[in-house]
């Protein structure tokens, strides 16, 4: 059977070069056309996870400026609450900035992973 196919093969190419058709040309051709296929398609989901990020940083720091905007926010609350690792020996000692960013950080992640799941 393997056999079969290789002598068709064969046959095809001896064909094709009779009709003047370059073979290799062609299959090089046609593997550039797959690779930058190929290469459009990462691109394409790349800029979709990208475009993705960029919608749970809008929405996570929306978040964060509406949680900071309450008077009865407490960072050291909400720290131990949601169980958070922060490496700073003293929250207190944060800046307003650096809380922000860690909120920000935090809820980007977690929106992130929400819409992993629900896809």
């Amino acid at each position: 059977m393997a056999e079969d196919e290789s002598r068709d093969s064969q046959s095809a190419r001896e064909y094709l070069a009779s009709e003047d058709v370059n073979v290799d040309r062609m299959l090089s051709d046609g593997m550039q056309k797959i690779k930058r296929a190929l290469m459009e398609a990462e691109a394409k989901m790349t800029e979709a996870e990208m475009l993705s990020s960029a919608s749970a940083v809008e929405r996570a720091t929306k978040w964060v400026d509406d949680l900071l905007s309450k008077v009865d926010f407490s960072f050291a609350d909400f720290v131990k609450k949601e169980e958070l690792v922060v490496s700073f020996r003293s929250l207190e000692s944060l800046s307003d900035a650096d809380k922000r960013a860690i909120l920000i950080r935090y809820f980007t992640l977690r929106f992130s992973n929400e819409k992993k799941d629900k896809d």
